[in-house]
């Protein structure tokens, strides 16, 4: 009861220490740490009065269930990072435009209607003269979003048209908005982490880098023209990598696979990283057409390397280039003392 009692003490006097240190409009930097309270104070509900904010932080934004409305106003924002929100489950248009949202804003500030129920009404249009949203933003983050299924950003409504760096950590996203492929032409790095419910990654023209970790439904990557370098790790319902014709460099992490993803036999590299565990190492390292060896055989240079953990400090490794031919491989000393052990029991039976 006690505990209960100093939360709610906590987010009252955040609540109220925030609605009384409205920073000048003039500030070019704002990060704000640790707020508790559950409504966003009066001065952080439209903040289109800050016309010279360029960088703005959120982090440990613990119980409020609203983003900040009209960054996407902002001329001059070329960052924005919010970290630990759990309680955010919509990105509503809001946070592009509040001209967006303005007639479906209740008494008490917040959103009337519900993201699906926006779905269903007729579409958005900006009003002459609104512009684009977010003109300026280069970098943009959403880590630690817990709560997080939507992302309303349809394609007629342009925005963001420079960002360059876009990360997204640790949500219950299912896709990203159709906005971003249709608007975000300059994006170039794209990181995807943890999202649990995303299915695919697809139609992003400008992408050049990308990595997709922990992604466990993740079945395809495709149509993605740019991309040059892909990173994947523990993503292993992934079945389809299509419509990549740019791409050169693959990395591949899964300690817990036991074999090879087949979609490697029909990708076309001139670099190829894998980690694998000492088993599935062992496999590629038999050069064995049939199995392991066959999906990856045509990669112009390979590095693989066996591991029991991330931590795993033995050196065992693959280094094979296809033009020149070289073959350098080293099982490591715990693997070799493995099988001299085995050598020995079969003598013995």
């Amino acid at each position: 009861m006690g505990r209960s009692k100093t939360t709610s003490a906590q987010r009252s006097t955040g609540e109220n220490v925030l609605a009384n240190l409205c920073p000048p409009t003039c500030i070019e930097k704002l990060e704000i740490k640790g707020y508790f309270a559950r409504e966003l104070p009066q001065w952080m509900r439209t903040m289109s009065a800050f016309g010279s904010l360029r960088r703005m932080v959120l982090e440990d934004y613990a119980c409020c269930t609203q983003l900040p409305n009209g960054l996407g106003q902002l001329p001059f924002l070329d960052c924005f990072w919010i970290k630990r929100a759990p309680s955010v489950q919509c990105i509503g248009h809001e946070f592009l435009l509040p001209s967006l949202s303005d007639d479906y804003v209740g008494k008490d500030g917040t959103s009337g209607m519900t993201g699906s129920q926006n779905k269903r009404r007729q579409a958005h249009h900006i009003p002459g003269g609104a512009g684009v949203a977010f003109p300026k933003l280069v970098t943009l983050g959403f880590e630690g979003i817990l709560g997080l299924t939507e992302w309303e950003w349809e394609q007629h409504i342009p925005a963001m048209p420079v960002l360059e760096m876009l990360r997204v950590h640790d949500c219950k996203l299912q896709c990203l908005p159709t906005g971003l492929a249709h608007h975000a032409r300059q994006l170039r790095e794209l990181r995807l982490i943890n999202i649990t419910h995303l299915v695919s990654i697809e139609n992003l023209p400008s992408v050049v880098k990308l990595w997709p970790y922990n992604n466990p439904i993740i079945e395809r990557i495709s149509n993605n023209p740019s991309l040059q370098w892909i990173d994947i790790s523990s993503c292993p319902a992934l079945k389809e990598l299509n419509g990549l014709p740019s791409l050169q460099s693959l990395g591949w992490w899964d300690l817990g696979a036991e074999a090879l993803p087949q979609y490697l036999r029909e990708t076309k590299l001139n670099k190829l990283h894998v980690d694998c565990s000492p088993s599935l190492f062992k496999l590629i390292a038999l050069q064995d057409e049939s199995s392991e060896w066959g999906k990856i055989k045509h990669v112009q240079q390979l590095k693989a390397y066996g591991k029991t953990s991330s931590e795993d400090k033995v050196d065992r490794h693959i280094y094979y280039t296809k033009e020149p031919y070289s073959f350098d491989v080293d099982l490591g000393k715990s693997t070799d003392s493995d099988e001299e052990e085995e050598n020995e029991l079969s003598e013995e039976e």
